[in-house]
């Protein structure tokens, strides 16, 4: 699969889990740690005014991550398990021409 097909398929992918989990974002999630920093606000306007840990974004991106890789697991999994095995050759028996000692 070239970069540009696993490209396609995550805006596949992506859409159809931010509609199943109704679209997580935690990236207005953050911990001030100035006090000039009013509480309340977004995340971009809280940073103008001062330094916040801006926690939320990571959760955000940790948790689509982890989604991500078990939807995948699960595709491939399904996937694999649709593959038939190809069953291996028997064993050749002996031949007639080779016989057991007495």
């Amino acid at each position: 699969m070239s970069a540009g097909q696993r490209g396609d398929a995550m805006y596949l992918i992506v859409p159809i889990i931010g509609a199943i989990t109704g679209g997580l974002d935690f990236s207005n999630y953050y911990t001030p740690l100035s006090s000039r920093v009013q509480s309340g606000l977004a995340y971009a306007d809280a940073k103008k005014q001062g330094a916040v840990l801006g926690w939320g974004q990571f959760l955000t991106v940790a948790l689509n991550f982890l989604i991500i890789t078990c939807v995948l697991f699960l595709a491939i999994k399904g996937i694999n398990k649709l593959k038939k095995e190809e069953s291996p050759a028997p064993a050749p028996g002996p031949t007639p021409e080779v016989k057991a000692p007495h």
